[in-house]
């Protein structure tokens, strides 16, 4: 079996790019991982896709992962790292073969995975896919993530509250017209939110000066 040593790894349930990760993060130190190149459909599949590993595969790395942890070097089962020759990801698999986590891989790390990577053979792996992700959210840095969250709230809270002055204002100032079903308002909101990521700054920018204009009252 083929090894990466020395990785520092971000495992969280949702991918995030390496230069998105916070100090707040639970970012861990692995003395070895295996790793196996596959293709670049697969790695798409691991990346975004509800996909079931194949339990010949979990068998094949069980407890074969070692990290560092304050009791020293200890091992760990279901850890995976996979590249296709352009990027890299790490898996964490549950005892079923679907996937609880995933981290990116440093800039230099990754370098040093892809120069390795060339030197070993392809693997064909063994999975099945539940159903593929439409969710954009996969999509969304995590900027874009975390002001979608954010904004969702706080519309969510402006409806709650029945401040629906404000609640049509942002209405407006999107769709450029009046409409006094306050319902209807939210929920189209909301719908935009979740489908239109595009838009979500700009709306953002509408709570900010409503908030400002509300300081100044």
């Amino acid at each position: 079996m083929n090894y990466a040593y020395d990785l520092t790894l971000n495992f969280n349930k949702n991918y995030i790019d390496f230069y998105e990760w916070n100090k707040e993060d639970n970012i861990e130190y692995y003395v070895k991982v295996p790793i196996f190149k596959i293709s670049s459909e697969n790695i798409y599949d691991l990346l975004f896709n509800d996909i079931t590993i194949s339990l010949n595969f979990l068998n094949l790395i069980k407890n074969k992962t070692e990290k560092y942890s304050p009791k020293g070097v200890i091992k760990c089962s279901n850890i995976s790292l996979f590249t296709d020759m352009n990027s890299s990801i790490a898996i964490l698999f549950d005892d079923k073969g679907n996937i609880i986590s995933k981290s990116s891989i440093s800039i230099d790390e990754e370098s040093d995975i892809l120069v390795f990577s060339k030197m070993i053979k392809y693997y064909l792996l063994e999975y099945k896919i539940n159903s593929k992700n439409k969710n954009k959210t996969l999509f969304l840095t995590r900027n874009e993530q975390d002001t979608k969250k954010k904004i969702y709230k706080e519309i969510d809270n402006l409806y709650k509250e029945k401040k629906y002055e404000k609640l049509s204002y942002i209405y407006y100032e999107i769709y450029n017209e009046r409409n006094e079903n306050y319902e209807k308002i939210y929920y189209k909101l909301i719908n935009l939110i979740n489908n239109n990521s595009e838009k979500n700054k700009f709306i953002n920018d509408l709570l900010f000066k409503i908030k400002k204009k509300s300081t100044y009252i």
